[in-house]
């Protein structure tokens, strides 16, 4: 979970783990992550599937440089990834992926 709706800038997320008991949602752990490389002012954000899990996140502007960054859940660890081109349309947009539906 990266705050974006109320923030005004990300600074960390938190990763939640939890398993379904039921119909209950069991916590199993809550670990932050690391900071952003620089600050993002309300970035797009588009989950990045591999094998069928989401495995990066890509956040995508969000700065003056437009620069886009790969954060990836896994290893904790932040990379560039190219920039958004001088006029783009990727303004504070989420995108869901739901599992298991």
């Amino acid at each position: 979970m990266f705050p974006l709706k109320g923030a005004l800038k990300v600074t960390r997320g938190l990763i939640i783990d939890f398993k379904i008991n039921g119909k209950k949602m069991e916590v199993v752990s809550i670990k932050r992550t690391s900071e952003p490389p620089e600050a993002l002012l309300k970035p797009g954000i588009s989950p990045q599937k591999e094998n069928g899990s989401i495995n990066h996140i890509m956040f995508l502007g969000g700065n003056q440089k437009k620069q886009c960054y790969l954060y990836n859940i896994q290893t904790d660890t932040w990379k560039k990834a190219g920039e958004l081109p001088l006029f783009h349309l990727v303004t504070q947009q989420i995108n869901c992926n739901y599992m298991g539906q």
